[in-house]
């Protein structure tokens, strides 16, 4: 093999000094220039044919263990999803019942305020200072912020990430800057209409390909 492949650099070498020196001004040197690119595309040939069978081969290996891989992974995905949507589940009851009991608290430290302002009003209003009673009760009634702990153990290793997710309710009013063109289906048919095609918003033009045969 390391003896084909230093044959095939020794021959692309010779064909890359030679093409580099052509400069087509007239038919003669056009005609040699075409002689080079089908040279060119033989050996090309020549190099993918060396090689298609140690692909082949490569692939077949590379293909067989990455099934095995995935076959033997698949084994552990009812069991991790499992687990963590059982850890999820009780992590967002965990978290309810914190919201919740910092609800519960926060309305009783308001509760507590409320009665100590209204219990002061009611001596500022035996003392004669009704406005100062008033302005009291009127003023709102501010708490400190409360906050509890879950119960859910911080385990190294694992973390919660938000992930904002999205689902396609109605195609027709998504704006078009979300939308993507079907760039293959678009070639289809121009390949296939040729210069009949016509696509608003697409420049559709003729080139020429250098072909051998």
């Amino acid at each position: 093999m390391e003896d084909k492949i230093k044959q095939l650099e020794l021959a692309e070498n010779d064909l890359l000094v030679a093409c580099l020196s052509v400069k087509v001004f007239n038919p003669e040197t056009y005609s040699q220039a075409a002689e080079l690119v089908k040279a060119i595309k033989d050996l090309k040939k020549e190099i993918t044919d060396f090689f298609e069978p140690m692909k082949t081969q490569a692939y077949k290996a590379w293909k067989s263990i990455c099934e095995k891989e995935k076959e033997q992974l698949l084994k552990l995905e009812p069991a991790e999803k499992h687990l963590s949507a059982e850890m999820v589940a009780f992590m967002q009851e965990q978290e309810k019942k914190r919201r919740e009991e910092e609800e519960r608290i926060r309305q009783e430290l308001l509760r507590q305020e409320e009665e100590r302002r209204l219990a002061i009003a009611e001596e500022l209003e035996k003392a004669g200072q009704k406005e100062e009673a008033e302005r009291l009760i009127e003023e709102e009634v501010v708490v400190p912020n409360v906050r509890i702990e879950n119960e859910v153990p911080k385990v190294e290793g694992l973390h919660y990430r938000e992930d904002w997710q999205f689902e396609i309710e109605d195609e027709s009013l998504i704006p078009r800057e979300f939308l993507m063109p079907d760039e293959k289906k678009i070639r289809k048919y121009v390949k296939a209409m040729g210069g009949a095609a016509k696509i608003p918003g697409v420049k559709i033009f003729k080139t020429k390909i250098l072909v051998k045969g």
